[in-house]
């Protein structure tokens, strides 16, 4: 059974970052899975540094979709962006250096985090860019 299963509401009608997203979904579910269900702490880590890189990776190509379409609340969206990465790191930290377990509280922000992330914010700049790219 997964945690964090993905729901076509979820779908921005991006390809590109609802595939994305969808990585994102999996590796959340994974860290329930290697903590809470396997106490596997060198697989948490390593996940953990997965989701670091990849939520890095993919925010960056979200924000190139919001410059190329001069996506009004970039900023903004970036600044948001910036602070679930450096949350992400700190949890990251904080576990490697044996400062916090991965309780399922953290692995509730984590995944509250997404899915309003992507309901609210990512569903207004979708909306932006969908209308951007059908009239160029």
């Amino acid at each position: 059974m997964s945690y964090f299963i993905w729901q076509d509401s979820y779908e921005l009608g991006i390809e590109i970052v609802d595939t994305q997203h969808k990585k994102l979904v999996d590796l959340i579910s994974d860290l329930l899975q290697s903590s809470i269900l396997n106490h596997d702490n060198q697989k948490v880590e390593d996940i953990l540094q997965q989701l670091v890189k990849y939520t890095e990776y993919h925010f960056a190509e979200e924000e190139k979709l919001m410059i190329e379409s001069n996506f009004p609340k970039f900023e903004e969206h970036q600044m948001i962006h910036q602070s679930f990465v450096e949350k992400v790191n700190e949890f990251y930290m904080k576990f490697t250096r044996k400062e916090i377990a991965l309780e399922i509280q953290i692995l509730n922000y984590l995944k509250n985090w997404l899915i309003n992330h992507i309901l609210i914010t990512d569903k207004e700049f979708a909306t932006f860019y969908l209308n951007y790219k059908s009239i160029q």
